[in-house]
């Protein structure tokens, strides 16, 4: 929180009872565009395509969060802040690239991260069942 004094009746959590893994995606999301609604609208991005050349849009268009509230301004550090395994030294240490940085803006709401981490967890479950046969291939 930002140290200050709230309501307790100001946040409250609720478990979601989305009845497929899709909408329980679909309803984070939502949540996202929620938090995410005070984005300016002049806020813009850019990026480069090798064969096109440089190209613009509004923030808004491609993260379509909920519509502006006007609120009292608070300063940027107030309003959010980030975990230091997930800040940005973290990602440049691991050479990640956000499908935002990336500009592949329509798979922002896949739901990409559910199918990655359970082929992860595969991977890891064959790796370990495999570790004998793994190891004496290896030259």
């Amino acid at each position: 929180m930002v140290g200050k004094h709230f309501p307790w009746k100001a946040f409250r959590l609720v478990l979601s009872y989305e009845k497929t893994e899709e909408g329980a995606i679909k309803r984070g999301w939502g949540w996202f565009r929620y938090l995410s609604k005070q984005l300016g609208p002049d806020e813009k991005i850019f990026w480069r395509d090798s064969e096109t050349g440089i190209h613009e849009t509004f923030a808004r268009d491609v993260i379509k969060p909920w519509p502006i509230r006007k609120s009292p301004p608070l300063p940027l550090q107030t309003l959010a802040n980030v975990s230091r395994n997930i800040g940005t030294g973290a990602q440049r240490k691991d050479k990640y690239v956000s499908f935002w940085g990336a500009c592949h803006f329509e798979r922002i709401y896949s739901g990409h991260e559910l199918f990655e981490w359970r082929q992860r967890i595969a991977d890891e479950c064959w790796q370990k069942e495999h570790q004998e046969l793994i190891q004496s291939l290896q030259v």
